[in-house]
């Protein structure tokens, strides 16, 4: 309806799967791009605050 706005909402998943050069490149500024979860929990004390 026109002038309603929806609280309960998903919103839609918008988001790149980075491959190949791109991930590459990115993965130069960003190394946590390829870590897993559990290896940024034990390596990366920050991980445990955004996973947990």
């Amino acid at each position: 309806k026109a002038g309603v706005t929806l609280m309960d909402c998903s919103p839609t998943p918008n988001y790149t799967n980075f491959r190949g050069k791109m991930l590459d490149d990115l993965d130069t500024h960003w190394t946590q791009l390829l870590l897993t979860k559990g290896t940024g929990l034990a390596e990366q004390r920050i991980w445990n605050y955004q996973f947990t």
